[in-house]
């Protein structure tokens, strides 16, 4: 659904494609496009001026816990199940092959504004840090959280980052 704040009404045409929950949703840089990842294990790309769908789903292979566009809108980032893939926006296909690592699921991941990095969190209590161009997994922060890892956000200089966990007290 999308909002019109200044009118306080839902903008028409609601997006219907997801056939389960969804479980993230990010504009594009340039506000043309929206990505929304869904537990039916699918990447719908929207046209917000035409409210449809920019060519059929990205099928993956988990559910999706979260998307996001890149700072040059380019390529779009998901975390699910226990893999983050970087998926191309014009051709809707992997980029390379889904970085693995964590040990349980994946629900946390932001990229750098510089596009140049990937920090992946979840159930695992891990922080990974992933290098776009390469592919390669940088840095691995141990349990540095007592509870999962829920949401990740870099400072817009792109030199550090924060998380925010689950608290279960």
């Amino acid at each position: 659904v999308i909002w019109d704040i200044e009118n306080k009404k839902i903008v028409e045409p609601v997006l219907f494609g997801h056939t389960d929950t969804v479980w993230s949703i990010s504009f594009s840089p340039d506000g043309k496009k929206l990505v929304s990842g869904s537990a039916d294990n699918t990447i719908i790309i929207w046209d917000i001026n035409s409210h449809e769908m920019i060519g059929t789903p990205i099928i993956t292979s988990e559910r999706v816990y979260r998307v996001t566009f890149s700072s040059n809108g380019d390529f779009i980032v998901s975390a699910g199940g226990y893999v983050v893939s970087i998926w191309d926006v014009q051709s809707h296909t992997i980029i390379g092959q889904p970085l693995r690592g964590h040990s349980h699921v994946i629900n946390a991941v932001a990229i750098s504004p510089d596009d140049r990095w990937i920090v992946s969190g979840g159930f695992d209590n891990e922080l990974f840090v992933w290098d776009v161009s390469s592919q390669k997994l940088q840095a691995k922060f141990y349990r540095q959280h007592g509870f999962a890892i829920e949401s990740i956000a870099f400072s817009p200089d792109g030199t550090t980052f924060a998380t925010g966990t689950l608290n279960d007290n």
